[in-house]
């Protein structure tokens, strides 16, 4: 019964560690993902406003398009702080 009560022991202590270490790698790729994602987007969202800047000068006027463009693009960069 001593042996048993070991062998049970020590696949729960495993069992534990396997986890612990499956939620740190999990994690980690969680927070890359989230890294990756949320470059692209704020890549996205500054090519899409240095192109309708460049648009705005090319066409010599502006209208409710790119105004709209630029305030998304104002209201995203002041969410992250970055103005």
């Amino acid at each position: 019964m001593s042996s048993q009560n070991t062998q049970q022991d020590i696949n729960t202590k495993s069992l534990s560690h396997v986890e612990k270490w499956s939620d740190l790698v999990g994690n980690i790729f969680v927070s890359i993902f989230h890294r990756i994602t949320l470059f692209g987007i704020g890549a996205a969202t500054v090519w899409s406003s240095a192109e309708t800047f460049l648009m705005i000068f090319q066409k010599g006027t502006s209208s409710i398009r790119f105004i709209t463009a630029f305030y998304i693009f104002r209201n995203w960069c002041h969410g992250w702080n970055l103005l």
